[in-house]
């Protein structure tokens, strides 16, 4: 069975020079599309990936990467979407990449789908009514 996920994994600086991704590839035999990764070779760092491939493939991919001290978490709700206090206004829709914040009828109302969501986290900086919010 092949599963898509997407997650976050958080670097130790002794972990950042290792070869993750490259790992992951080719001993693991899955997909990684990096979406977003802020890493310093002094500091920590993270990386936001989709990886897709087999399961078994995929939880023994997982267990590499605690073994290597990476911690990981799964995306799925990070950007939290408070709907009670949207205003619609519109700001985050034309500034997400992946149409995770959409207009949903003929009467200019938002709607968030987290499944699309990449928390890039341009809609946090957009919202004036602070709908958006990441959580870690």
């Amino acid at each position: 069975m092949n599963i898509k996920k997407k997650i976050i994994c958080h670097f130790d600086p002794e972990v950042v020079e290792q070869p993750i991704i490259s790992v992951l590839s080719k001993e693991y035999d899955l997909y990684c599309n990096i979406l977003k990764a802020k890493i310093d070779l002094r500091k920590v760092g993270y990386l936001i990936m989709e990886i897709r491939g087999e399961e078994k493939k995929y939880q023994d991919g997982m267990a590499f990467l605690k073994r290597s001290n990476v911690q990981v978490e799964d995306l799925s709700n990070k950007v939290e979407w408070k709907k009670d206090y949207c205003i619609s206004c519109g700001q985050c829709e034309g500034l997400c990449p992946t149409s995770a914040l959409h207009y949903v009828d003929d009467d200019w109302n938002i709607g968030f789908d987290s499944s699309k969501c990449i928390a890039c986290g341009m809609c946090i900086k957009a919202c004036p009514a602070k709908a958006m919010e990441m959580r870690f």
